[in-house]
């Protein structure tokens, strides 16, 4: 599969999480910038910081078998841009019992542009069975208390990135436009391939809301 295209001062994050002994987690988050680039120090500390927030902001609100490794920084203006990775590992406090490794809080972001697939989204493993309802959704109290540390997270990040550069924000990347139906000469099967743009549209995240469903990231639940 050819390299996806560059993406001009944008910052992806990649968040190692530690979710019931499995340290594949991961989540993936992007944050612009339109002053001078970061170098590799400057990535490490940014990944420390992101990990450091997270435990600040999350660590209450996971439990004891849930927390953030590490987090990996990579400039993606060009392919040969600064990486560092950071971050000392922690672990949860929340008290309540365990939910399966696939439960996750579904963050919804804010853009500008209608797309075919709705909004982008950050599914976070957090929680644990105190914060369910008996209907099978999130309570409304833990629904307020990840969307207040959701908006913690970032402004800190934010804050973190613009000690070192300028002008941060968190954005949504889109790498596809479309597909093309590609058919296989030996099975004879049909699929969708999709069409990777030329140049990826970047959308300002300019809010977010905390879902009460509860959803799901199946491929947490491998080593269940």
């Amino acid at each position: 599969m050819p390299a996806l295209p560059n993406v001009n001062k944008v910052l992806r994050a990649v968040i190692n999480w530690q979710v019931d002994g499995d340290t594949m987690g991961a989540t993936v988050h992007h944050w612009r910038y339109t002053g001078s680039q970061p170098s590799a120090s400057d990535d490490v500390a940014i990944a420390a910081e992101i990990v450091a927030e997270g435990d600040s902001a999350f660590g209450g609100l996971c439990n004891a078998h849930v927390g953030m490794n590490t987090c990996t920084v990579t400039d993606l203006t060009s392919d040969t841009a600064p990486e560092g990775t950071g971050g000392t590992p922690w672990l949860g406090t929340r008290t309540g019992g365990q939910l399966s490794p696939g439960t996750a809080v579904v963050v919804r972001h804010a853009i500008g542009r209608r797309y075919r697939g709705g909004h982008p989204r950050s599914y976070l493993p957090l929680g644990t069975s105190t914060d369910l309802q008996t209907s099978g959704l999130w309570t409304t109290a833990f629904q307020s208390a990840v969307d207040s540390a959701w908006g913690t997270f970032n402004s800190v990040v934010v804050g973190a990135i613009n000690s070192i550069t300028a002008g941060a924000e968190l954005v949504n990347v889109s790498y596809y436009k479309g597909f093309t139906v590609v058919t296989s000469p030996t099975t004879g099967r049909a699929r969708n391939v999709p069409t990777v743009r030329a140049t990826p549209v970047v959308d300002t995240v300019t809010g977010h809301t905390v879902a009460l469903n509860i959803g799901s990231q199946r491929r947490r639940n491998r080593d269940a």
